[in-house]
Order: structure tokens, then sequence, then C-alpha cells
């Protein structure tokens, strides 16, 4: 949730509660979110809400012997 404020004098003023985003925000550990060091911006792991979820999983072994493959292949030593 996030709330708009204002400050008159020494007078906080709250405003009207309010959902911070349409989707669920996914709290999966530290990391799931961040601030900005201004406060200004927050980047965050969101849920996908109706969509397919992934179901598949890709893990790339040996990608030392897979980048040198590649470099010979394009000239490279």
């Amino acid at each position: 949730m996030t709330v708009p404020y204002s400050i008159r004098g020494d007078i906080f003023i709250r405003g009207q509660p309010r959902f911070w985003s349409d989707n669920r925000l996914v709290i999966a550990g530290p990391g799931s979110f961040d601030i900005s060091a201004d406060g200004k911006r927050v980047v965050g792991l969101f849920d996908e809400g109706e969509g397919k979820p992934e179901t598949s999983l890709h893990i790339l072994l040996n990608i030392g012997d897979e980048l040198r493959r590649r470099g010979a292949a394009a000239g490279g030593k």
C-alpha cells in the first residue's frame, strides 16, 4: 500500500491509502524488491497473475567449453 501525504507547518496530513500496484509483489526472500537510494524508485518481482506459469528450467553446463567452441568457430583463439 502507499499513502500520499503533505506537511503543513508542524502538521503531518495523510491521504487515502491505495494499492501500490495492481499486481502482487512476490516475496521470495531477500532480493525480492529494492528501493533506490533516493527513495523515488522501486524494483521488484511481481506475480504474473492469470498467465501460464513457467514449467521448464534451462540449465547450461560446461559454459567455458561452449564459449571456447563458439570463439574458435568465429575465428578467435
